[in-house]
Order: C-alpha cells, then sequence, then structure tokens
C-alpha cells in the first residue's frame, strides 16, 4: 500500500479536509471523495488540544527503549463487553451560526473537526462553492460564532480550553506554491503565525496545548523539505525549528505533558515515535499486517487502524500504550477505525466508544441515518462528529443534510 494511500485512510484528515460533493453525500461516501480530492495536506495528529498531550513518562520511555534495543511485545486482546453493559450516548444538533452565506459559505455543510479537553468549545470547518472552508465556526458551550479569519480556505484544526483555536490557512492571492499559512485565533482575534525563514506552507495541521504553544508540520516552497516547527505560548511571530526532527518524515506532531514537543513517523517496521531531541523508538504491529495508520497520541496513548488488505476483512482498531510499548487490538467494530483516544485508554471508535474496562457506550443515530465521530473530551462523555443518510444520494431529490452533531454520554 502506497504512503498516498494510507494517508487518505487517516479519518481525522478527511473531516479537516474532505472537499463538498456535487450531491449531498453519506459519511462514508464523503470519506471516498476526500481521499479522492483532498488537497494540500499531510496526515498528522490534530483535533482537540488533547489530541496532542503525551505523558511525561512516555517521552523517558522512548529513550529507555531506544537505548535498550527494547523488544516486541505481542498485541493483548480487549475483553469483551456484554449487551446489558451497553449504554447510549443522547445526539444533539449543533446549531449553525448565522451570516456564513456572506462568507461564501453554504450553510448545510458544516463539519465539527476539534473538541477541547473540558468539552466546553468546540471547532468546525465549512464549505463554499469552490471546494473551500470560507469561514471557521466556534461553539463556546453549544452557541456558534464565526471566527474572524483570514483567508479563502480556512480550517480550524485544535483547540484548548481556554478557547484559544489554531488552523490552517491558505491565500489565493498570494504568490504559487506560498498560500499556505498557520493561524491562531486568541482572545477575539486571529493572526497567521510567522513562517521560518525557507518555509512558506503549512501544509499539516497545527496543534495547541494548554499553555497557547503551538506545533505544526512545514515545508519548502518545493516540498524538497520539511520542519517540524514551534511558536512559544504569546510569540506567535518567533518560529523555533526544532532541528532534531528535520527532515524526518514526520507525520504527526503534539506536546508532552512536560511542555516538549514529541512526533511519529512511518518505518517498514511501524510508527516511530519521537522526542523533540531526536530520540526515537518503534512501536510494535499487529504481526503480519502492512497497512496501517496512527490517528491520535493522547496521554500515554497513541490509537490506529490495521487497515482491510481485501473486500472480507474489517478495519482493526488498535491502541498503543506508549510508556511499556503494549499493542492492544481492539474488538473490530462495523467502522473499526480508531478515531481517537482520551488519558484513561477509551477509545472512539466511528459510532461507538470502547471503555478501557470493556464496556461498550454506543452513540444514538435516527433510523436511517449514520454517524461519522471526530474527537472526544478527556472524560469521554462529549463526542463531535456528524449525523448524515445511510445510503448516497443518487439526485437533489433524495438529498438528506449531514448535521453537526455533539453526543453527551
Amino acid at each position: 500500500m502506497s504512503d498516498d494511500v494510507e494517508r487518505d485512510a487517516d479519518v481525522r484528515g478527511w473531516l479537516s479536509s474532505v472537499e463538498p460533493p456535487e450531491l449531498r453525500l453519506t459519511p462514508a461516501a464523503t470519506i471516498r471523495a476526500g481521499r479522492t480530492r483532498a488537497r494540500r495536506r499531510r496526515l498528522v495528529v490534530s483535533g482537540a488540544a488533547a489530541i496532542a498531550v503525551l505523558a511525561v513518562a512516555a517521552v523517558p520511555a522512548v529513550a529507555s527503549n531506544l537505548r535498550q534495543g527494547g523488544s516486541t511485545p505481542a498485541p493483548s486482546e480487549q475483553p469483551g463487553a456484554s449487551a446489558s453493559a451497553a449504554v447510549a450516548c443522547k445526539a444533539t444538533p449543533l446549531a449553525v451560526p448565522d451570516g456564513l452565506a456572506r462568507k461564501g459559505a453554504l450553510k448545510n455543510i458544516v463539519i465539527a473537526t476539534a473538541i477541547d479537553p473540558s468539552g466546553r468549545y468546540i471547532v468546525g470547518r465549512t464549505h463554499g462553492s469552490v471546494n473551500n472552508s470560507p469561514a471557521a465556526v466556534l461553539w463556546t458551550d453549544g452557541k456558534p460564532a464565526i471566527l474572524a479569519t483570514e483567508g479563502e480556505d480556512v480550517v480550524p484544526t485544535a483547540v484548548n480550553s481556554q478557547g484559544v483555536v489554531v488552523g490552517r490557512g491558505w491565500m489565493k492571492a498570494a504568490p504559487p506554491m506560498s498560500g499556505g499559512f498557520a493561524w491562531i485565533y486568541r482572545d477575539g482575534k486571529a493572526r497567521q503565525l510567522t513562517m521560518p525563514s525557507g518555509y512558506t506552507q503549512d501544509f499539516g495541521s497545527p496543534t495547541v496545548n494548554e499553555a497557547g504553544a503551538v506545533l505544526a508540520i512545514v515545508y519548502t516552497p518545493d516540498r524538497s523539505h520539511e520542519a517540524v516547527v514551534l511558536w512559544p505560548a504569546g510569540a506567535t511571530d518567533q518560529p523555533q525549528v526544532l532541528s532534531a526532527l528535520s527532515d524526518k518524515s514526520i507525520r504527526g506532531v503534539g506536546f508532552g505533558t512536560d511542555g516538549k514537543p514529541v512526533a511519529w513517523s512511518r518505518s517498514a517496521k511501524g510508527p516511530v515515535l519521537w522526542s523533540a531531541d531526536g530520540q526515537h523508538r518503534t512501536l510494535p504491529l499487529v504481526g503480519g499486517k502492512s497497512g496501517w495508520v496512527v490517528n491520535t497520541i493522547r496521554g500515554p496513548w497513541a490509537v490506529g487502524t490495521v487497515l482491510p488488505e481485501s473486500g472480507k476483512e474489517s478495519q482493526v482498531p488498535l491502541r498503543w500504550e506508549l510508556r511499556g510499548g503494549e499493542l492492544t487490538a481492539l474488538p473490530a467494530a462495523r467502522l473499526g477505525n480508531a478515531v481517537d483516544v482520551n488519558p484513561a485508554g477509551d477509545v472512539l471508535v466511528w459510532n461507538e466508544i470502547l471503555r478501557a474496562d470493556g464496556r461498550v457506550v454506543t452513540l444514538t443515530v435516527p433510523a436511517g441515518r449514520q454517524a461519522a465521530t471526530a474527537g472526544f473530551s478527556d472524560a469521554g462523555t462529549t463526542v463531535i462528529g456528524l449525523i448524515g443518510p445511510a445510503e448516497e444520494a443518487t439526485s437533489p431529490s433524495e438529498v438528506v443534510p449531514e448535521v453537526p452533531t455533539v453526543w453527551h454520554c
């Protein structure tokens, strides 16, 4: 399987960059559209600010295992849950803000993309008539507002528990191959983050920690070089290139709870976890499987998915415990892509939460509809995503809107 195919398999990526279809599509069809029509993006760890939180203990473990040439443990099995243990989370539509049409956005296409650790703040992208996101939306306690951002294509990718939002953008009027930028929204104002010298493109999904520091992957105009860049809290004009992580084919970035950046890259043997000083360690994979993707690093966990190699196979959610390196293959769900993980080790898949103790929490979805989730809060009690039709529309008369949704458990 090629890198392009594996990049396109990332759920968090398509939720933040999928292009609007000619007709309204099902969530599954929208995924296909995002895979084939995605522009200017790179697979990264994105979403809520907590997505970027890696436990303090995880970084020393990286260095320790590297020095010791750590072993590859066999994957364990998550205990199954009985039907009597299943509970449900109630779905509530997210209100769509007024004024989207004035920004060039279509009112019936708004997608929630990230949630903060507390569950109070939610951000989302919109869709315009030229396959862009003309406006970014912030929900505070369920109340929507359009953020005052610049650019023809603005996609919010993370928010922290103070309501600080970061994202990526695109300026149509910019010189060729230099229109991509990262931005931050704080205290009612949005501003671009200053790019380091020689780097004019941000194709990643910036993330923000609780202190307000921002981390992102940037590229040279011809994309021949990449760098991981840190903007310290309150210093949007002072980018710091992390030289130990430059040109390492980094696919995802985040912050440890000690405030130090972490990252992951690909290798033939599996995901490689990096600390900011260049120490790294390869995480184990399910034996015999070559197709995989990492979606989220959060707390002492990382989650991803084994991709099906044939139509007869299901996606298998994976969870890595980063301090010891243990890999757990979770029960394959109907749509088994692991979207997010919280500090307790609960894993969010498409339409349910697999609790660390084996219980299954189901997201309520109306009959004839289908859910696609994007993330959940630290407590695992607030989930965001969308609800759309289960079948793809074949004519305008069959169009059923996709609804940005929050579930409370």
